[in-house]
């Protein structure tokens, strides 16, 4: 960016005196064509100044880079607990709590997937319980059976001996 002095502005003559602040290229152009000249800055005081006054240049932005917001359910790695992704730009969020996802205005299609995965989960526990109920009844009646046989060799044996 340059700032020039317009001395013959070629379509409103209002603007002669005026300062400007213009591309490089136009700046080059107009004080070539001596329709302007080149008006430097004093300082760095002066350049903060004149742009404090004018406002930001539309072309001299650098906007962040927003993705817009994204949800996500999935199933965390080991432990299988359903998980809730909010990203929006480079930031991701995991929120493992229905009333947090809630507050955080998650969409009721995640919260129903999430509440789906969660009844999973409840299941898979459920099954594991029964599992885990089932092998110790079978290792009990396998117990018993050996405790049975047990008494039954032993009676037999008396048996003969007598």
């Amino acid at each position: 960016m340059a700032r020039i002095k317009w001395l013959n502005h070629p379509n409103d003559p209002q603007k002669n005196g005026t300062l400007e602040h213009v591309s490089r290229n136009v700046a080059e152009l107009l004080v070539t064509l001596k329709q302007a000249e080149l008006s430097p800055y004093r300082g760095y005081v002066d350049f903060l100044s004149s742009t404090a006054r004018e406002g930001h240049d539309a072309h001299n932005v650098n906007p962040p880079s927003v993705l817009g917001l994204t949800w996500e359910c999935v199933r965390l790695g080991k432990s299988s607990r359903p998980c809730i992704l909010r990203k929006q730009g480079g930031e991701v969020i995991r929120i493992e709590n229905e009333q947090q996802a809630i507050q955080a205005g998650t969409p009721e299609l995640i919260l129903k997937k999430f509440r789906e995965l969660d009844a999973e989960k409840d299941k898979a526990i459920e099954a594991l319980v029964e599992l885990d109920r089932a092998k110790r009844e079978q290792v009990l009646r396998e117990a018993q059976d050996r405790d049975r046989n047990m008494l039954a060799a032993l009676s037999h044996l008396q048996a003969e001996q007598n």
